[in-house]
């Protein structure tokens, strides 16, 4: 992604987009990572509660690394530093609000988004608002593999994720689809078809792993999260019994505790370029 964004003058500026933007944390790894110059930032989410999450973060970060911080107003900020000058947008909307009117963008970003929405309604919108030839960079995308280890059961531990990958693929927003549990993979073929270029792809694995009997930082609150979303995943479909399925789920919690359990989950990064 880095080695392919489009060149600046200055005359011209980059404007990025991101959706589905959360508590901002794309754009701190940006400027951590000094990806971010003289550009804007468009930050699209539609959870109104996290936006002022994300400014108190984003102006920890920029006083972190030394750099000044300015709120332009409630939904404005601004980033200035060395070499750096960057605007951040904020809007409280979603992706498919039908007034939503964007300016043509450089490179748009979605992070641990796209497989919880609609691609046939969202890549449309996403490719069109970029400038032609303009930079995607998708990461994230769950693509349908989860494993608990060590095995328990391995025809229980096999219909429990079928099943939890079924929710998957029975969400809905409204009329829509809500995500697939393959969304790692079409989406490979779906930037194709819509005529965007693939410049590479890879996998972006979660594995979580116990070290001498605990979890790093937070990973055992995720892990007893994720068997929280998978018990009540589950339970909605009736197809595993309800005793089975609170006794498979409370083995597990027992794992995490003894620090025994082993968690993967298979997802897909990609980068590319729209038509043009």
């Amino acid at each position: 992604m880095l080695a392919s964004l489009p060149p600046r003058t200055e005359s011209r500026r980059l404007r990025f987009l991101e959706v589905g933007a959360g508590i901002g944390t794309m754009v701190e790894r940006l400027l951590e990572g000094s990806v971010l110059g003289q550009d804007g930032y468009l930050a699209l989410e539609s959870e109104g509660a996290h936006r002022e999450r994300a400014a108190q973060r984003l102006q920890a970060c920029a006083e972190a690394h030394g750099d000044s911080w300015a709120r332009l107003g409630d939904d404005r900020w601004r980033v200035e530093g060395p070499g750096l000058r960057v605007e951040v947008e904020w809007r409280n909307v979603s992706l498919f609000e039908a007034a939503l009117s964007l300016p043509p963008i450089d490179v748009v970003l979605a992070h641990a988004f796209l497989d919880l929405v609609d691609l046939d309604r969202a890549l449309p919108r996403l490719l069109g608002w970029l400038r032609p030839g303009g930079l995607f960079y998708f990461t994230l995308n769950f693509d349908g593999l989860t494993a608990f280890l060590p095995e328990i059961d391995a025809d229980l531990d096999a219909a429990v994720v079928r099943e939890y990958h079924a929710s998957m693929d029975a969400r809905r927003d409204g009329e829509h689809p809500s995500g697939d549990s393959r969304t790692g993979r079409r989406l490979l073929a779906e930037l194709r078809r819509h005529g965007s270029t693939l410049l590479a792809a890879g996998s972006s694995d979660w594995i979580v792993l116990p070290h001498d009997g605990a979890y790093p930082g937070d990973e055992a609150f995720v892990l007893h999260t994720l068997l929280d979303m998978v018990e009540s995943s589950v339970r909605r479909s009736e197809a595993i019994d309800s005793r089975r399925l609170s006794e498979w789920v409370e083995a597990r919690r027992r794992q995490v505790e003894a620090g025994d359990l082993i968690f993967l989950a298979h997802q897909i990064d990609v980068v590319g370029r729209a038509p043009g």
